[in-house]
């Protein structure tokens, strides 16, 4: 049987699309594996809960930093932190920089007798990009980020811009490749001079209506038109400037729901590019999981996507 491994470098919780590719393949007759890690315990108990649900797929967690051992989460850090500061006073790009589990997802690929390696995350294209080039092995990637162009004008200074770059090219031209839209995939294949990635959407299936809870659990006021943006990450960069540069052209009266985890410093940027009679109509909210997604997304009348 034909055997793929997965890398991704965050909870499966709050990654729904390395779920659904992984369940769909398993379903066509592929042996497929996840390989990813843990850092946070709530998160990790969800991710034991949902995996329960998919005997199907395999979880391999390469490093857990969840459990008493405070030396490895003390050298993961220092690592990451070394790997930044090595690149912001000298220059230099580097793997430490991708992130807690990029070393551990390293070894596991080049341990790995998975035919196929498909990279997911920034940490997991360093490892299978080291492998595939190692041992001449398959490879792939799913661009749900464009990684090298995913940072605020301020954040380029700190982001190994080059190495993303450089890795992105070697797995676009590999084996496999997909990405969230046509538009994103015209423009890789315009950028590196490659096929187009295979255009995989981030949608639900038309089944998964029937598990809607029909409440309103974020809405202040169901009166009111309500606008819904969603990510992983609440920050500059991601097109909420656009959002909030237009509300001066509404007519009516609005809320705006923003849901993800928001950077250090992020209420102090809302409050400079709001208008002060706009910040009561903002609300923000944390990452759900992921039966419960699609039910907090239908709750609102429209969704905003700036960022893509």
């Amino acid at each position: 049987m034909f055997s793929i491994s997965i890398l991704s470098g965050s909870h499966l919780c709050h990654n729904p699309r390395v779920i659904k590719e992984a369940t769909t393949l398993a379903d066509a007759g592929y042996r497929v594996q996840i390989m990813g890690g843990w850092f946070d315990k709530v998160l990790k108990a969800r991710d034991i809960e949902l995996l329960a649900q998919i005997p199907q797929v395999k979880y391999t967690p390469v490093l857990d930093l969840t459990d008493s051992n405070t030396v490895q989460r003390f050298i993961c850090r220092a690592r990451t932190k070394i790997g930044q500061t090595v690149h912001t006073q000298l220059g230099v790009e580097n793997t430490w920089q991708l992130g807690y589990f990029a070393g551990a997802l390293r070894r596991a690929a080049n341990k790995s007798d998975a035919d196929l390696l498909i990279a997911h995350s920034e940490s997991s294209m360093a490892a299978v990009a080291s492998a595939a080039a190692d041992r001449s092995r398959l490879a792939g990637v799913d661009m749900e980020d464009w990684f090298s162009e995913d940072h605020s004008p301020n954040g380029k200074k700190y982001r190994p811009i080059h190495l993303l770059r450089t890795l992105e090219d070697f797995l676009l031209k590999a084996r496999f490749s997909s990405c969230p839209s046509q538009a994103m995939s015209s423009a890789l294949a315009r950028e590196f001079n490659c096929r187009p990635p295979a255009v995989i959407y981030n949608a639900f299936s038309h089944s998964e209506r029937n598990s809607l809870d029909g409440e309103l659990r974020n809405r202040r006021n169901p009166s009111r038109p309500s606008i819904h943006w969603y990510s992983q990450t609440l920050g500059e960069g991601r097109g909420l400037e656009d959002l909030f540069a237009a509300l001066a052209n509404l007519t009516c009266e609005v809320e705006i729901h923003l849901r993800g985890n928001p950077v250090a410093g992020f209420d102090r940027w809302l409050s400079e590019r709001v208008p002060p009679e706009w910040l009561s109509k903002i609300f923000i909210h944390g990452l759900v999981e992921n039966h419960e997604l699609l039910s907090r997304i239908a709750e609102h009348d429209i969704g905003f996507a700036g960022d893509g």
